[in-house]
């Protein structure tokens, strides 16, 4: 059956947003429609129509600004609002956790994606990595995370109070000329403004804390 389309069908089509009207082999397009359709800046085109071309310029399909404001406010007078965008954020965390709205964070340790820290040599690159798991996005006033250190040793200066736990391998700290060695279960502690060079035989694992 052929599909007519007059001059009051054009300008349903206008009156909903449309700008483009859509015919094929079975369409009978009048004289009066095409000059409707030049009249209202429209456009004719071959095929089948676009459900998104009309939904898309669907006022009653818009979004509302004032119904999104409405929603976050609700949320945050419940105390969901951090929750929820936590859990959107965990989606693009370098690692896996599980956390709590009353202040609860736990991190899955085979998860930790780490990156490399810059010691300052180009040739160590890749050798010493790190990812921070706790920080100012968990409202905490310390810094934690892991760092490993394979095979290298680099001069270092404390920004802040340093601790550090040895998960696995042999981690060196070298101060005033002696060597320190901190095996698995050993943890260390290094105050604020400290030069030292820190390095491992082998590939060394620990964990830290700065604050």
């Amino acid at each position: 059956m052929k599909k007519l389309i007059d001059a009051a069908a054009v300008e349903a089509m206008k009156s909903e947003g449309q700008t483009v009207v859509w015919v094929d082999s079975n369409t009978l397009l009048t004289p009066a429609a095409r000059d409707a359709i030049s009249v209202n800046g429209m456009t004719i085109q071959e095929g089948c129509s676009h459900a998104g071309d009309s939904a898309a310029t669907d006022n009653s399909k818009q979004v509302d600004a004032e119904l999104i404001f409405r929603v976050l406010s609700s949320l945050q007078e419940k105390g969901l609002l951090n929750e929820i965008l936590g859990a959107c954020a965990g989606k693009c965390r370098p690692y896996e956790a599980e956390c709590d709205a009353a202040g609860f964070k736990l991190v899955r340790g085979s998860s930790i994606r780490t990156e490399v820290l810059d010691t300052g040599n180009p040739e160590q690159a890749g050798k010493v990595n790190y990812q921070e798991i706790i920080g100012v996005e968990d409202e905490s006033s310390i810094s934690a995370g892991m760092i490993t250190i394979d095979n290298v040793e680099f001069d270092w200066k404390t920004e802040c109070q340093e601790i550090y736990y040895i998960v696995s391998g042999c981690i060196t700290v070298t101060m005033n000329g002696k060597v320190y060695e901190a095996k698995p279960g050993d943890a260390f502690f290094i105050k604020k403004g400290i030069r030292c060079a820190f390095g491992a035989k082998g590939l060394g694992k620990a964990f830290y804390a700065t604050y």
